[in-house]
This record gives C-alpha cells, sequence and structure tokens, in this order.
C-alpha cells in the first residue's frame, strides 16, 4: 500500500478528552498521568493563535492566544455546508460551536482550521520555521537528507547517517546528548527497524543486526477509515462550478472569473474553501440516530463523550465525474495493522499493511455511520439542494432503502484511508511515558507513532502537541 503524506484539508481539532486519558494509563509510570487531558491540553493551547470571527462565536478563553500555529474559522461556509448543519440538528445531532475543549467533540459545526485571517495556509513548516528561527546558530536545516540509520556506540544512540539518494555518499551528524526521531507512523519504525531498533525475527530476516530487539517497533498500526457516498447537488448549490471538465458553461466560467476576483481582491468566497467545511461526530450507540438498534458488542471509545462516527461535509466535486461526496468515518477501530521492511536498503520503501476491516465491529460502525449519511440525504434542507431525479448509475440514491449486508459489502468496495497513521512505536510498547525507547540511551520519538490508541479525530493537533511537550521533557532533562 502506498499512502501520499503531504497536504490534508487543515481541519483543526483535538478529538475528545478522554482519549487523551486513556493515554495516561498505558504505563505505570507517574510521568505518565502529565499526558491526561486536563494536563495535556496546555499543550495546544501554546501552539495555537486563534483568530475569531464574528459569525463563529465561542469562548475564546478556552483558545490559546500567542503560539506560532494561527487558527479560525477563517474559511467558505456555502449552502450545502450550512444544510447539512440544519439536517444534522433535524435528526436529533446537536450544535456544537467548538469541538476542541472539555466538553467534548459530538455534535456538528463548521471546522476550525489552520488558516489564517489572511487566507493562507498555517502549516507546521510555516509556523515553525520562520526566517528568525532559520537564522539561529544551533540550527541547520538539511533538506533531500534521507536518514539511513541511528548511529550507536553500544546502546547509545550517537548521531545519524544520512544521504541524498542511495548513489550519493553518506554524512553522518553526530548529537551532543540525544537523537529525537520524528519521522512520522510510518517512516519513524522503518527507521528504527534499519538501525536495528525492532522486532528481531524481522531484522534477522533482513540480515540488519539487532541492537535491541523491540517486538513493538511498526506494530499496531491504527489508522482512521473513511467511505463515500456519492450524489449530485442541484446547480448553485455547491461548488462544482470550479470544476471546468464538468462544467464549463457560460455560467460556471462567470462564477469562476468572479471566485478569482473575490479571492484576489478580499480574500474571500468559494476560493478559500478548506473543502471539508463542516463535520458532525456521534456515537454508534446513540438512540437518536439508531432506535430499535442494540448497541454493537464493544465500545471502542474511550468513554461516554467520545464520538466513534464522523460525517464530513464537501460541497465540491470529483474531478473526473463530478459527483459531491458525503464522508463517513470510523474514528475508533480496533483493526490493527503493521509497519515492516521490504529488504535492508533504506531507500526501499517499508511495506505498509494497513489491515482495514478486519474486525466485524470495524465493519459494524461503518455501516451505521452509512445509514445516518443516508438519512441526511433525505433529511431537509439537504435533500432540496440534492438533485433527487437524477438516476445516474454512479449516484448513490439506490442505496437509500438498503439493508446491513449490502451496505457492508459496498463498504468494503469503497473503504479508502484518512491518512492518520499512529501507534507504530507506543508508549508502553516502544518508548516510555519520557518518549525514550526502551533498551537503549539518549534516543527519543516525538510524533503520532507513540500515541498509544488513535484518537476521535484529527491527528495534526495532537502531534503538534506532542512536540510541544516533548521539547518540555527535553527542556526539563538539561
Amino acid at each position: 500500500m502506498q499512502w501520499q503524506r503531504n497536504v490534508l484539508d487543515e481541519r483543526f481539532h483535538y478529538g475528545a478528552g478522554s482519549d487523551y486519558d486513556e493515554w495516561a494509563s498505558a504505563t505505570d509510570e507517574p510521568e505518565c498521568k502529565e499526558w491526561a487531558f486536563d494536563q495535556f491540553i496546555k499543550y495546544f493551547q501554546k501552539f495555537e493563535t486563534f483568530h475569531p470571527h464574528p459569525d463563529f462565536p465561542v469562548d475564546e478563553s478556552k483558545r490559546g492566544q500567542q503560539g506560532p500555529v494561527q487558527t479560525g474559522f477563517y474559511g467558505y461556509f456555502g449552502n450545502m455546508s450550512r444544510a447539512f448543519v440544519s439536517a444534522c440538528q433535524s435528526i436529533g445531532i446537536p450544535f456544537n460551536p467548538d469541538f476542541n475543549t472539555a466538553k467534548g467533540t459530538l455534535g456538528v459545526s463548521k471546522i476550525m482550521t489552520y488558516t489564517t485571517s489572511m487566507f493562507s495556509r498555517c502549516s507546521a513548516e510555516a509556523a515553525y520555521l520562520t526566517p528568525s528561527v532559520l537564522a539561529r546558530p544551533n540550527l541547520t536545516v538539511a533538506t533531500n537528507a534521507h536518514v539511513t540509520k541511528i548511529l550507536f556506540e553500544g546502546k547509545r544512540a550517537v548521531g545519524v547517517e544520512f544521504s541524498r539518494d542511495k548513489d550519493a555518499p553518506r554524512y553522518r551528524a553526530r548529537s551532543n546528548k540525544e537523537v529525537i526521531l520524528s519521522a512520522g507512523a510510518v517512516h519513524t519504525p522503518h527507521i528504527l527497524m534499519n538501525s536495528g531498533i525492532g522486532p528481531a525475527d524481522e531484522l534477522n530476516k533482513h540480515s540488519i543486526q539487532v541492537i535491541q530487539d523491540l517486538p513493538g517497533v511498526g506494530d499496531h498500526l491504527m489508522d482512521h477509515l473513511i467511505t463515500f457516498f456519492r450524489f449530485r447537488t442541484r446547480p448553485g448549490e455547491s461548488l462544482s462550478f470550479l470544476n471546468k471538465k464538468i462544467n464549463n458553461t457560460f455560467g460556471a466560467k462567470l462564477k469562476r472569473v468572479k471566485a478569482i476576483m473575490q479571492y484576489l481582491l478580499t480574500k474571500s468566497g468559494p476560493l478559500t474553501t478548506n473543502l471539508a467545511e463542516v463535520a458532525c461526530f456521534f456515537r454508534s450507540d446513540d438512540p437518536k440516530l439508531f432506535p430499535g438498534l442494540p448497541p454493537l458488542d464493544e465500545d471502542s471509545s474511550s468513554g461516554h463523550n467520545s464520538p466513534d462516527i464522523e460525517l464530513i461535509a464537501m460541497p465540491v466535486a470529483f474531478k473526473n465525474h463530478g459527483l459531491e461526496p458525503v464522508p463517513s468515518g470510523d474514528l475508533m477501530p480496533t483493526s490493527t495493522g503493521s509497519i515492516t521492511l521490504r529488504s535492508n536498503s533504506p531507500f526501499d520503501p517499508p511495506v505498509i499493511d494497513p489491515n482495514y476491516l478486519s474486525t466485524q465491529h470495524d465493519v459494524d460502525v461503518l455501516v451505521r455511520g452509512m445509514r445516518v449519511a443516508l438519512r441526511l440525504a433525505q433529511e431537509e434542507p439537504l435533500r432540496s439542494i440534492i438533485d433527487q431525479n437524477d438516476q445516474t448509475p454512479e449516484l448513490d440514491h439506490k442505496l437509500l432503502d438498503a439493508d446491513h449486508e449490502t451496505l457492508a459489502k459496498e463498504l468494503r468496495g469503497r473503504v479508502e484511508t484518512v491518512y492518520h497513521p499512529t501507534s507504530t512505536a507506543r508508549i508502553g510498547s516502544v518508548v516510555d511515558a519520557r518518549l525514550r525507547v526502551y533498551g537503549v540511551e539518549g534516543l527519543r520519538i516525538a510524533d503520532c507513532s507513540v500515541i498509544p490508541t488513535i484518537i476521535s479525530g484529527h491527528t495534526e493537533a495532537p502531534a503538534l502537541a506532542i512536540g510541544e511537550k516533548a521539547a518540555d521533557i527535553i527542556k526539563c532533562a538539561y
């Protein structure tokens, strides 16, 4: 399997507070309690500067005010998204003005994004690697530097080896104190195993010297799953006019010109959309949404305020066929996969086995999410902006009355990744509560691979918070 690991849709989301309370029980160390939400929340607030918007009031005392990462509700909020919010409320999903508080993440709302009031994307690179930071004498940023392995003297990490490509010279950088590995849930275990840290059987299979037998490396890969329903909106109700491949009428051309001018002159309008403008979060055992259906055999959520399903409104059309998607996602899957080596060459990508839908629980949760998505398509005011008369075979009107077996079959043919891999070097399995790799010295990990169990939300915010906490841990150590 191949995963793109670049740009997503800017959603700023913590997940549920109880997700982090679960992290706090990953080990018996007293320091592990510091990962509980009431203590960890300060790291979200530390990196955030919130930009208020008059149309979307929130309690600003709960938002960060002085961090490098810019967040806010600045972005397009069109007809389809407004209709989606109203339809969700009509079926019993409450409005939640701010998903990112201790109150919890259940409900429906416009999504807060990593976008400044000037409508530029606020990436981690833009936020942290500012010109003044790049000018620091103790920082060197090396691009096109592929880490081939971590260097060890005995059991102590003393640096890294890197190269531009497999045929280029290899260079070494030595550490004075520690090596910090932040390559993500895919490449962190890949680098560890290429360096001799991981399951001994896997390392021996590829003739890699074992520095530390650590079976948890690359194990327990978790990811969010998603499936799409396809509908077509009535003319003017979505942003399909932006796609000239499927809508190149004179009227659509005028709308595109207007949207471009609106963005250039006022930084507003359709081109400020983050694509996933609205989301709702709910539980698969919500009796209002699933009357007459018993709870599933297993509750994989972290608590009663933790959702296990997300639906998203995306008022855009796919490039090739012009159909608007309504995605439904499983937030707390029980299927786990793995990252293993393809060879002993660090330039060969690892083998990613996500093992999707390997438990009946995940199938059942996603089918319930599909049922709510289909129900919303028939709920006003969303129903009125969907073209109910268009019977194009690719559309999903035929599934409106489908039974469980039919939806489960459709699911298996449609399921995709949300690109949220986590948990391949977990706290309690590969690292301790201070993010130190077990069995060796001078090596820490600071990325989503350390997450003990995937959160019920999007993973960029926790990745940034983990980085902020890791920085404090390291400063305290020295």
